[in-house]
């Protein structure tokens, strides 16, 4: 029969599990093979943090067993006798509709079994439906006829583990590498604001690390990966949930997966790389969006292409493999007709800028429904 349910953050539901076992095991081993755990549904709810409200998951625990009885008395409680206190600790035991005296509070230790007052540090509370009485931990034995009372000594400690449980500091993120998700993205949009957003294609480039590792190393408190967050970071890590968490679905497995990571509020170690570059995605989303003519395709594919006027929109690194580096050249012209080349030299100009080139067509293609003329053989020319 279902004894009681408890609840945890989801992110804590390995190490309780590993608990539990142990648990459950010193159960059985101390005459209480029927206690038993499941998990049970998850939900999400909202909870206040130092850092303001926190969306968490939690899951339920079941556990399981029969109701705690030898012969015709049943366990209640343990009494934990305060010696610095005004009152008692008391510790109930679940799987009984009984109601505990209310006089147990205040009980000095006296056993109701050998009717003696003495220094006590807890006693056993047992009914037999009618009748509520105190016994001596030393007295179990006598008074219930068995041979070894730990099983329901054990009992009684089981239940104050599974209590422990809950009463732990349950957003206690960086014992379980967790990490709250306004941080990340606050500490991104920092990240980015002062040396751009770094991918891993960008980090291979031109040496260093990522946005994604720089957002890891500070919040896990490296040397060196201090930054300053201000209030328009805040902001955008709040414009970034905002644009995540309003959309049902979108196109694309990337965007989708942060999409669900940010259903709650707090994200883990490995995924913190993912959640951060979710800021640049989200101001490229949210930029004011230029009039854009249709790009159409430029020349003849193998015709020789004298002065084109060209703005540089973005550089890609490809990577380096065994004729060295190359690197895609994204450009435009005025009339917004898109153009690609690769080559082996990186042009040292910044986006934006315009130059003059001779170029022959090496083909016509569509890159995600843009028509983009490809370039081999560019020239800068004055």
């Amino acid at each position: 029969m279902l004894i009681t349910t408890f609840s945890i953050p989801t992110f804590r539901k390995q190490s309780v599990s590993a608990r539990l076992d142990k648990l459950v095991k010193k159960a059985a081993k101390y005459g209480n093979p029927d206690i038993g755990y499941s998990f049970g549904a998850t939900r999400i709810e909202e909870v206040a943090t130092d850092s303001g409200p926190c969306k968490v998951e939690y899951i339920d625990i079941n556990i399981d067993g029969e109701a705690p009885k030898i012969g015709d008395w049943q366990l209640l409680a343990r009494v934990e006798i305060a010696k610095n206190l005004s009152e008692n600790l008391i510790h109930t035991v679940p799987g009984s509709d009984i109601q505990l005296d209310g006089g147990y509070r205040t009980h000095n230790g006296h056993c109701d079994h050998c009717n003696t007052n003495r220094p006590r540090n807890d006693v056993y509370v047992l009914t037999d439906g009618d009748t509520q009485i105190a016994v001596g931990r030393t007295c179990l034995r006598d008074f219930l006829g068995i041979d070894d009372p730990k099983a329901i000594v054990n009992r009684a400690q089981f239940f104050e583990e599974i209590r422990s449980f809950e009463a732990d500091d349950e957003l206690d993120f960086g014992g379980a590498s967790m990490f709250l998700l306004k941080e990340i993205l606050s500490v991104s949009a920092a990240s980015i604001r002062k040396v751009g957003y770094v991918s891993r294609a960008r980090a291979n480039e031109i040496g260093g690390e990522t946005t994604g590792e720089f957002v890891k190393g500070n919040l896990c408190g490296y040397n060196g990966y201090g930054i300053e967050v201000t209030e328009e970071d805040r902001a955008w890590a709040e414009k970034t949930i905002d644009f995540f968490r309003s959309a049902d679905q979108f196109d694309n497995d990337y965007m989708n997966n942060i999409r669900v990571l940010m259903e709650t509020d707090i994200v883990e170690l490995k995924h913190i790389a993912l959640i951060a570059s979710a800021v640049i995605t989200a101001q490229r989303a949210l930029a004011p969006k230029q009039e854009t003519k249709e790009s159409n395709f430029v020349g003849e594919v193998k015709q020789r292409l004298k002065g084109l006027t060209l703005i540089l929109d973005r550089i890609i690194y490809l990577g380096s493999g065994y004729y060295g580096s190359s690197y895609l050249h994204l450009f435009k012209d005025s009339d917004g007709n898109a153009f690609s080349w690769v080559t082996g030299n990186k042009m040292m100009i910044d986006e934006g800028t315009t130059i003059n080139v001779d170029a022959t067509v090496k083909q016509h293609k569509e890159y995600k429904g843009t028509k983009q003329t490809v370039l081999t053989r560019a020239k800068m020319i004055a």
